[in-house]
């Protein structure tokens, strides 16, 4: 994906006009970017050619679905909303649920897109059970199973899950799916001090309860705990009780319980980290801020949370903050109306959070998503064997490079 207009946009129809364009692009030097519904457009790195966007959005069926095995196979365009609208009427759903109302099926594998409740139901790549992909030859592969692989030795879903499209285009994607929860309920509490509502997580992540979720929300105002629960009526009744009585032993100053519709507006705002801390944006450009995403140890995680707080505050930008501690995540929006103090401020927030752990750009304006390495930080010790995969897969370079990892 990428936010340069102008760009033509090539819209196959089926796999094998799919397959067609990537021959007719390899054979004339040109480069693809695969694109879905471009939600993500302000992800990764800019990469350093695109000729036309690869876009699956007449890709858009599902193709199998059987309710009885909680398994569907689906093309790559479809909706995220339709889809769920779809197996809502089963009383199942997919629980992916970043940008679940928008963007595609594809889009969101593509990109490993963090969602609200992977604390409680895992990580996209945990729920992929096979993907037919278009490689840079043109060749349609197809896997099938948690342990199939292709001919050439490599496990292929899982390797597109998070690839940002450098690998190959995904066209069609099976899934596992789970029952919808018969209720799902949020318990909102506030806390004078981070590290109270930090050690209330960490107190209810010791606890026989599961909760879907545990994220801690701060920077415009006093650090809130959100605690989701899903399930049957008697547990989430009974998870939330026992959730209360931690959460009054770590000096909570308030409790709001959340039921239904403020459920789950509350759950669409927290699952889409970019349009939960940023302002919305005033034009169909670039966001107006940036985020940052961390990831790293716990016991880390309260002194970098402090530390780019301190930073924003010091240079006037503002910051607003999403932690899901028992995952070791954060995520970080920055925005204000002097350019060169967010970059500023970005930048050292993002140093801050390389010095021991991880941190990476989720969203910027193009400027800062010119160099893979400001994005994503520098190359991994095993970068060596991501190149080898990426050139056995993609020799030729056809789809976009440097949007990944070390300029992949």
């Amino acid at each position: 994906m990428t936010s340069a207009p102008g760009i033509p946009r090539l819209e196959p129809a089926s796999a094998d006009e799919a397959s067609q364009a990537v021959r007719d692009a390899a054979q004339s030097g040109r480069k693809l970017q695969p694109v879905g519904r471009g939600t993500r457009a302000t992800s990764g790195a800019l990469p350093a050619q695109v000729d036309a966007l690869l876009s699956t959005a007449r890709m858009d069926r599902l193709i199998a679905y059987e309710p009885g095995d909680l398994t569907l196979t689906a093309e790559a365009g479809m909706e995220l909303a339709t889809l769920d609208d779809r197996l809502a009427e089963h009383g199942q759903w997919l629980p992916l649920q970043a940008y679940r109302r928008r963007g595609t099926l594809g889009g969101l594998l593509a990109t490993a897109a963090d969602g609200l409740v992977d604390l409680g139901y895992g990580l996209p790549r945990d729920l992929v059970l096979g993907a037919r992909v278009v490689l840079s030859d043109g060749l349609l592969a197809r896997a099938r199973g948690r342990v199939v692989k292709n001919v050439a030795g490599y496990d292929v879903p899982r390797l597109m899950v998070g690839s940002f499209g450098t690998l190959g285009a995904l066209l069609e994607v099976s899934l596992k799916l789970s029952p919808r929860p018969a209720r799902q309920s949020t318990l909102l509490l506030g806390y004078s001090s981070l590290p109270d509502a930090f050690l209330a997580a960490r107190r209810l992540t010791e606890g026989p309860d599961e909760p879907a979720f545990l994220d801690v929300i701060c920077g415009a105002c006093e650090p809130q705990l959100a605690v989701g629960f899903d399930g049957s009526p008697e547990r989430v009744v009974g998870s939330r009780g026992r959730a209360m009585e931690v959460a009054e032993r770590v000096g909570c100053t308030g409790a709001l319980v959340l039921d239904g519709d403020d459920d789950q507006t509350l759950r669409r705002r927290l699952d889409d980290p970019v349009e939960h801390l940023l302002p919305t944006p005033t034009t169909d450009d670039a966001p107006e801020g940036t985020v940052v995403r961390w990831s790293g140890r716990p016991s880390h995680l309260t002194a970098w949370l402090e530390r780019a707080l301190a930073v924003a505050e010091r240079h006037g930008i503002a910051a607003r903050a999403d932690v899901r501690p028992a995952l070791g995540l954060a995520f970080v929006g920055l925005s204000g109306a002097d350019a060169g103090a967010l970059r500023v401020t970005t930048r050292d927030v993002l140093d801050a959070g390389r010095v021991t752990d991880h941190a990476m750009l989720l969203a910027a304006p193009d400027d800062l998503r010119q160099h893979a390495d400001t994005v994503w930080g520098p190359p991994p010790p095993d970068f060596g064997l991501m190149q080898l995969v990426h050139d056995a897969l993609d020799p030729g370079g056809v789809f976009a490079t440097g949007r990944f990892v070390g300029g992949l």
